[in-house]
């Protein structure tokens, strides 16, 4: 009896271990995950998205795509009312939820001088117009589901094609980076959805592909194009990123003649994202607004120091989500940041001249760009300067940190996967309960904790506030869980294989 109960239980444990089911079941986890983030925040819940609703229903230029008119010497553009006053509704306005005082009609139209007049890559915006519909609710949702779907399955898909022992660092360099602001924003209708899916997927793929043949190697160099591709559509910022990917890949992987087709294409995409920032509408911005400050040197040390608290706002201390009007308890944040920066120690344990240099590239954009556009005066000090901006960046550091061991290490023990799934598990739930809180009731008073008491419910959907935080507390667990599982080390899998045949031999 003994044999045949421990039998079962290896045969049931192995099939829950098999790669497919694992996948699919890492998908529905995410995609459940993925739902609950989507419809948590109202229309206009993300930072400047009356900005980039005006921008999506009229494209540049905006004058020729909607009705117009002059005000005050401004050209505004006809929109939706929800377009463009659904964000007066709640935005800085902590204490009210996000249901407007008047019910905002599809039918009425309202104009906005919020919208892009070349500071942005318009592709991005004209992607989204196509997906319009009457029902402006309707149109943000799935504009969201869309942004997630791409980053689900982009970056799905170049999982699958990594050699087994890159998806460690794969997996870990997001979780290490993108919770809970990353999840939160790959889930908006921001640019920035596209910004971080795009810089990882290429950072990523690009590399992987130097280290497959055939078929692999042609499915990873499409999903880098892909990632580049997203990278320029969306944002000027992320178009240059791609150019210090290549550079730090220039020194992670040592130079090949063969490989020549391969850094060609680096090469191509690396000047174009340049040309694409140098003639975009934020290196204007950022041009036009620069002063060189009388104490060069002394800005360049304030905003220095002030690089670490600038960074901790990755994962929402101190910049939250919403309009940074969703108050969060600061254990929370605090929590995140511990979970990062555990990871990062352990990415820093040992590595080669090559692993260090090509981190010193990630690193030294990071820390070099806000820096530079605060001395120049382009900004009075890294407050205005988002820490979103930088974000793409940040998964792409935590990848060469861990993939570029020396040797083949594993990256956490199991006890340590216990205690990081555990405080990421708490932090996403904790901060979503909060955004659906803050929104459906107001952030006012002591924190309820079913939010479904007081409730002001924006969409007409089947399901309550605290049953979409359920789904999504959920299904985060559950596919943190299987992606661990699915990115085990092969050196993980011989050990957890000469555990099962030690123990079937003490049973029998």
């Amino acid at each position: 009896m003994e044999i045949t109960t421990h039998s079962r239980f290896a045969n049931t444990a192995q099939k829950m271990r098999n790669p497919r089911i694992l996948a699919v079941v890492c998908l529905l986890g995410l995609l459940s995950a993925g739902f609950s983030w989507i419809v948590a925040s109202p229309i206009g819940g993300s930072p400047d998205d009356d900005f980039h609703m005006g921008s999506i229903w009229c494209p540049r230029p905006a004058g020729e795509s909607c009705a117009s008119k002059m005000v005050d010497g401004t050209l505004r553009v006809q929109v939706p009312e929800p377009v463009a006053l659904a964000t007066e509704c709640h935005a800085f306005k902590e204490a009210q939820p996000a249901s407007c005082p008047r019910e905002l009609s599809n039918d009425k139209l309202a104009f906005t001088y919020r919208y892009d007049e070349g500071n942005y890559p318009t592709t991005y915006y004209r992607f989204h117009h196509l997906l319009i519909s009457h029902s402006v609710a309707d149109s943000v949702i799935l504009m969201r589901t869309v942004n997630f779907l791409i980053a689900v399955f982009l970056l799905g898909t170049i999982g699958w094609l990594l050699r087994p022992e890159h998806r460690p660092a794969y997996v870990f360099a997001m979780l290490g980076a993108w919770v809970p602001m990353g999840f939160y924003f790959l889930t908006s209708m921001n640019p920035s959805a596209w910004a971080i899916t795009g810089v990882f997927a290429y950072a990523t793929a690009m590399y992987a592909a130097f280290f497959a043949e055939g078929k692999r190697r042609w499915g990873l160099l499409a999903c880098a194009i892909i990632g580049a591709f997203m990278s320029f559509a969306s944002r000027g910022d992320s178009a240059f990123y791609i150019f210090v990917v290549t550079a730090a890949l220039l020194w992670a992987i040592k130079i090949k003649r063969s490989d020549w087709r391969l850094w060609s294409l680096a090469g191509a995409l690396s000047i174009f994202g340049c040309y694409m920032m140098l003639g975009g509408g934020q290196a204007n911005i950022v041009a036009n607004h620069a002063t060189v400050s009388d104490n060069f040197i002394g800005s360049v040390l304030r905003t220095t120091m002030d690089l670490p608290r600038y960074f901790a706002g990755f994962v929402s201390f101190g910049y939250g989500p919403g309009w940074f009007d969703v108050p969060l308890d600061v254990t929370f944040p605090l929590l995140a940041l511990f979970a990062s920066g555990s990871l990062l120690m352990a990415g820093f344990r040992r590595g080669t001249w090559r692993k260090w240099m090509a981190v010193l590239m990630i690193a030294g954009a990071m820390c070099g760009i806000p820096v530079l556009i605060v001395a120049v005066g382009s900004y009075p000090h890294l407050g205005p300067y988002q820490p979103r901006y930088m974000l793409p960046l940040f998964a792409v550091l935590f990848f060469f940190l861990f993939v570029l061991s020396k040797e083949r290490i594993r990256i956490l023990d199991f006890s340590q996967k216990v205690v990081l799934a555990g405080i990421l598990f708490i932090v996403n739930s904790y901060t979503l309960h909060a955004v659906l809180w803050r929104y459906v009731s107001g952030a006012q008073g002591i924190r309820p904790v079913n939010i479904d008491a007081h409730m002001h419910w924006w969409w007409d959907i089947p399901i309550s506030p605290m049953g979409v935080w359920f789904v999504g507390t959920v299904g985060f667990l559950i596919a943190i869980v299987a992606g661990m599982l699915l990115s085990r080390a092969p050196e993980e899998k011989e050990v957890l294989a000469n555990r099962e045949v030690s123990d079937s031999t003490l049973a029998v």
